[in-house]
């Protein structure tokens, strides 16, 4: 008994060999050949590029035959015959079209494995995505319908808006003039302002658009005129100019100012008020109402105009207004707002002006 156990401990077995021939199919129908090795592998079909994973050596050890009774053997069956008969390689190798043959499309490549094993070889949709345009034929059709849409509703906009000044320019030219008569220049601006742009922007016609466009600027004027006095303002200001122009610049003020030609070019303008120890004047340059005035002898003006800014010279200050913001005063409230309302000679001025601009 003791012999035996030895006998069948000490019996040699078949060793695992430490690699093995395989041949295995791709899912596309071609033979990988190759040796099984003590780990797994993953190789790369040369015809499809599709992975084919490949087990490692079994290092199982294999068993042997086993044994059978006489009566098992003599009793068995013939052996069954094969129900699928085998086809060469060379067969199966003819009937396998190419990626390319018949327009048939090439396999795809798995993502993952593409970031796994080949990770300096972007795949397919890593390609698309490089070489896509960055405004593609839907992007111009989304932003032409939103451009159609936009146009077509400021269209339609603007249409209702010029109706409405259109249709309202009589009654609000009206009731401008009004409040312009009874002196509430503040409520007077805003239907004068729609007035204008009846005129100047709709187009409308109207046969006093000359008052209304004089009536406007006036009020405009004294709507956005300084708020303190012009002194004070220069007087705040005058070792910082710069200062001045950035509080300042744009803002209106009423000026009663005397006007005659220089000869070597330029104005003569006769308008000064103390600013501490200094005295203000305005620019010789002056306004480019003085031109169309053509003014040959002095001429005493009172006017409304917007404030450029200021220098400072050896001779004091030199106060500097935009050049195209001169309107002559002619309505009775807007010389009360300059204080010269009961001076017979203003007012003389004031009505001379506004037979100028509105004959």
């Amino acid at each position: 008994m003791l012999d035996r156990a030895k006998a069948l401990f000490s019996k040699k077995t078949s060793a695992a060999p430490s690699a093995e021939p395989f041949a295995l199919r791709c899912s596309c129908g071609r033979k990988i050949e190759g040796l099984r090795r003590s780990d797994a592998q993953v190789l790369s079909c040369e015809y499809c590029s599709a992975a084919v994973f490949v087990l490692p050596v079994n290092t199982l050890r294999i068993p042997g035959p086993a044994k059978k009774s006489k009566g098992l053997r003599a009793g068995r069956s013939a052996p069954i015959a094969p129900t699928v008969e085998s086809i060469p390689d060379e067969a199966l190798d003819v009937s396998i079209p190419s990626p390319n043959e018949n327009g048939a499309p090439g396999r795809k490549r798995p993502a993952i494995l593409d970031r796994k094993w080949l990770e300096d070889e972007p795949d397919e949709e890593e390609l698309a995505q490089r070489t896509r345009p960055l405004i593609t034929r839907r992007h111009v059709i989304i932003l032409g319908t939103i451009a159609f849409i936009t146009i077509g509703a400021f269209a339609v906009y603007r249409r209702i808006v010029v109706k409405d000044l259109v249709e309202n320019l009589p009654d609000r030219a009206l009731r401008g003039f009004q409040l312009v008569q009874e002196g509430k220049l503040q409520e007077a601006y805003e239907p004068l302002r729609l007035a204008w742009k009846a005129i100047d922007w709709a187009g409308a016609r109207h046969n006093q658009s000359d008052a209304v466009y004089q009536a406007f600027q006036e009020v405009a004027a004294v709507n956005e005129m300084l708020a303190e006095p012009l002194d004070a303002a220069l007087e705040a200001s005058r070792d910082d100019p710069k200062n001045f122009r950035a509080k300042y610049r744009g803002k209106a003020v009423l000026i009663d100012v005397e006007v005659e030609r220089n000869a070597e070019g330029g104005w003569i303008v006769h308008w000064a008020i103390p600013v501490g120890e200094q005295v203000a004047k305005l620019d010789s340059k002056g306004l480019k109402l003085f031109d169309d005035l053509e003014i040959s002898k002095p001429k005493r003006l009172l006017l409304a105009a917007r404030i450029e800014g200021m220098d400072r010279t050896d001779d004091g200050l030199i106060l500097h207004l935009q050049p195209d913001s001169g309107v002559l005063v002619t309505e009775p409230a807007v010389l009360e707002k300059m204080g010269l309302g009961a001076d017979p000679a203003a007012d003389a001025v004031r009505r001379a002006q506004r037979l100028r601009v509105l004959p």
